[in-house]
């Protein structure tokens, strides 16, 4: 090594290792036979405006939760099945305050959503060609 004057610490000359070792994982993936990216399908997350439950009461908060989950299922009801399950929506909220009579006062809100995977093309039924496609021309493959 040569002296440039620079005095290497340890904790440099680590870093400057694992900086070459990096180099050489990404220069070996590069030359690596065979390995190439794999077309993949997108799943796409659709969501509807933030519905409520409203304000439902439960014996304990467990049961109030439970409750306003239900009631806020019920207001996304007319949506379609696809859009009831209260995991998949988002930004949900729920919280529930003791009341006067020691009832739990809950609510429930949330976007609801829906996951398709790989819905294809916008008015077209089915799944969409394989090959990447220029921004504004769905329809056309672009050739490598």
């Amino acid at each position: 090594m040569e002296h440039t004057g620079l005095v290497m610490t340890p904790v440099g000359r680590m870093m400057a290792a694992a900086g070459m070792a990096a180099a050489g994982i990404v220069g070996a993936m590069s030359l690596a036979p065979g390995l190439s990216a794999a077309p993949a399908d997108a799943a796409v997350r659709t969501c509807q405006p933030v519905r409520s439950s409203g304000i439902v009461s439960g014996a304990s908060e467990a049961d109030g939760k439970r409750r306003a989950i239900a009631g806020w299922m019920l207001k996304v009801r007319p949506l379609g099945p696809k859009y009831m399950a209260w995991s998949a929506a988002s930004r949900r909220f729920l919280k529930c305050v003791r009341g006067k009579t020691g009832q739990f006062e809950c609510i429930a809100m949330a976007m609801p959503c829906t996951v398709q995977q790989n819905p294809g093309l916008p008015g077209r039924p089915g799944r969409p060609p394989h090959g990447r496609r220029r921004p504004g021309d769905p329809g056309h493959p672009i050739s490598i």
